[in-house]
């Protein structure tokens, strides 16, 4: 994940991007690179980036968040969600004795190969397939509604719920009620975690999603009404 850089990480520190309004996606790149050339380890850049991650997001407008998701967002996900170094030394002990192999190739189609496992036809291998024992989905969330379980799709049929930007998640308010077809929340149901991505970047890891649920649990405490939660 990312170049490799010497040493532990110094801690991180806020990586502020002056101007208000709508940023440029070009221009926000600019910023961390400058940065990264100034402090020599990315890794501090990039966990600095991330108290106000959500803001930048927002402040981009659809077209350049469109941009962001086509060309930035995986170099971003590998970068900001990095394995721990003993998993990493373990992964190369593993590829050292042969044990684990990496290919970059597309996969064109899975078969089921009866008690063989499965016939996997990939982008660089024979036609007919090759045999695996399994195979295991990694990319993360896929667009709403069609990646999502039966109650959200069913939500959003029933017009209770809409997909977010992007098809990304729902919907949501900024407090993370649920936004339906109408445009405004028709039930007290809210989003919690991955499933506020579109309208948040930043919303998969357990930090966010924490703050998120405590400021949802303020909201309860100060009202009786019942509700719904949709979690990650």
């Amino acid at each position: 994940a990312g170049p490799p850089v010497a040493g532990p990480p110094a801690p991180a520190a806020p990586v502020v991007v002056a101007g208000g309004g709508a940023a440029t996606l070009r221009g926000l790149l600019r910023v961390v690179r400058r940065r990264v050339a100034q402090t020599g380890d990315w890794r501090t850049v990039v966990d600095g980036l991330r108290p106000g991650l959500d803001g930048l997001w927002a402040g981009l407008t659809p077209a350049e968040q469109d941009r962001f998701l086509r060309h930035v967002a995986r170099y971003w996900e590998v970068h900001r969600h990095r394995m721990a170094p003993a998993v990493a030394d373990r992964l190369d002990a593993l590829r050292a004795d042969g044990v684990l192999r990496i290919r970059a190739a597309t996969v064109s189609r899975v078969i089921p190969a009866g008690w063989d496992g499965l016939a996997v036809e990939l982008s660089d291998g024979p036609a007919g397939g090759e045999r695996f024992g399994a195979v295991i989905n990694c990319t993360g969330p896929g667009p709403w509604p069609d990646a999502a379980d039966p109650l959200v799709r069913s939500l959003v049929a029933d017009g209770l719920a809409r997909p977010g930007p992007h098809g990304l998640g729902l919907d949501v308010a900024g407090d993370g009620a649920v936004i339906g077809r109408a445009g405004l929340p028709l039930v007290p149901m809210w989003a919690v975690g991955p499933a506020r991505r579109g309208r948040l970047w930043e919303t998969t890891a357990v930090p966010e999603i924490r703050a998120q649920a405590q400021r949802l649990a303020d909201h309860f405490d100060r009202t009786d009404t019942p509700r719904l939660l949709l979690p990650a």
